[in-house]
Protein backbone atom coordinates (compact mmCIF):
# COMPACT_ATOMS: atom_id res chain seq x y z
CA UNK A 1 0.00 0.00 0.00
CA UNK A 2 2.56 2.19 0.91
CA UNK A 3 4.83 1.66 -2.58
CA UNK A 4 1.43 2.58 -4.01
CA UNK A 5 0.55 5.39 -2.39
CA UNK A 6 4.01 6.89 -3.50
CA UNK A 7 3.65 6.06 -6.88
CA UNK A 8 0.50 7.86 -7.00
CA UNK A 9 1.87 10.80 -5.24
CA UNK A 10 4.49 10.93 -7.59
CA UNK A 11 2.33 10.88 -10.72
CA UNK A 12 0.30 13.62 -9.28
CA UNK A 13 2.74 15.93 -8.03
CA UNK A 14 5.62 15.26 -11.11
CA UNK A 15 8.63 16.12 -9.28
CA UNK A 16 10.84 15.53 -12.43
CA UNK A 17 8.74 18.45 -14.14
CA UNK A 18 9.62 21.13 -10.89
CA UNK A 19 12.71 20.33 -10.24
CA UNK A 20 13.23 22.04 -14.09
CA UNK A 21 11.30 25.46 -12.53
CA UNK A 22 13.43 28.37 -11.60
CA UNK A 23 12.26 29.32 -8.03
CA UNK A 24 9.82 30.35 -6.78
CA UNK A 25 7.92 28.10 -9.06
CA UNK A 26 9.30 25.36 -7.45
CA UNK A 27 9.29 26.34 -3.62
CA UNK A 28 7.47 23.18 -2.35
CA UNK A 29 9.60 20.94 -4.33
CA UNK A 30 11.96 20.85 -1.21
CA UNK A 31 9.21 19.74 1.20
CA UNK A 32 7.90 17.04 -1.60
CA UNK A 33 11.60 15.39 -1.98
CA UNK A 34 11.57 15.06 1.86
CA UNK A 35 8.08 13.40 1.73
CA UNK A 36 9.43 11.27 -0.60
CA UNK A 37 12.50 10.18 0.96
CA UNK A 38 11.08 9.41 4.44
CA UNK A 39 8.26 7.59 2.47
CA UNK A 40 10.97 5.46 0.66
CA UNK A 41 12.96 4.91 4.17
CA UNK A 42 9.62 3.78 5.85
CA UNK A 43 9.03 1.03 2.59
CA UNK A 44 12.64 -0.22 3.04
CA UNK A 45 12.08 -1.28 6.70
CA UNK A 46 9.05 -2.52 6.27
CA UNK A 47 10.97 -5.04 3.39
CA UNK A 48 13.71 -5.48 5.26
CA UNK A 49 12.46 -9.00 6.74
CA UNK A 50 11.79 -10.33 2.97
CA UNK A 51 14.61 -8.31 1.18
CA UNK A 52 17.38 -7.35 3.84
CA UNK A 53 20.14 -6.93 1.24
CA UNK A 54 17.98 -4.87 -0.91
CA UNK A 55 16.48 -2.51 2.49
CA UNK A 56 20.24 -2.22 3.12
CA UNK A 57 21.13 -1.04 0.06
CA UNK A 58 18.43 1.83 -0.42
CA UNK A 59 18.95 2.92 3.15
CA UNK A 60 22.95 3.46 2.27
CA UNK A 61 21.52 5.14 -0.51
CA UNK A 62 19.69 7.43 1.59
CA UNK A 63 22.37 8.37 3.96
CA UNK A 64 24.34 11.59 3.86
CA UNK A 65 27.73 9.17 3.53
CA UNK A 66 26.03 7.11 1.26
CA UNK A 67 26.14 9.02 -2.13
CA UNK A 68 23.44 10.43 -3.43
CA UNK A 69 22.14 9.11 -6.60
CA UNK A 70 20.87 12.13 -8.59
CA UNK A 71 23.49 15.28 -7.57
CA UNK A 72 20.63 17.97 -8.71
CA UNK A 73 18.02 16.40 -6.16
CA UNK A 74 21.27 17.07 -3.58
CA UNK A 75 21.40 20.78 -4.20
CA UNK A 76 18.24 21.28 -4.17
CA UNK A 77 17.40 19.85 -1.00
CA UNK A 78 20.78 21.37 0.22
CA UNK A 79 19.72 24.81 -1.30
CA UNK A 80 15.91 24.28 0.86
CA UNK A 81 17.88 23.15 4.00
CA UNK A 82 19.72 26.89 3.58
CA UNK A 83 16.45 28.84 2.78
CA UNK A 84 14.03 27.46 5.07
Amino acid sequence: IAVDALNRDLETTRPWELIRLAAPANAGLTKLLRRYLASVRVIAAAVRPIAPDLAARVEVLLTTDGGVVQPRLAAHLRAGALAG
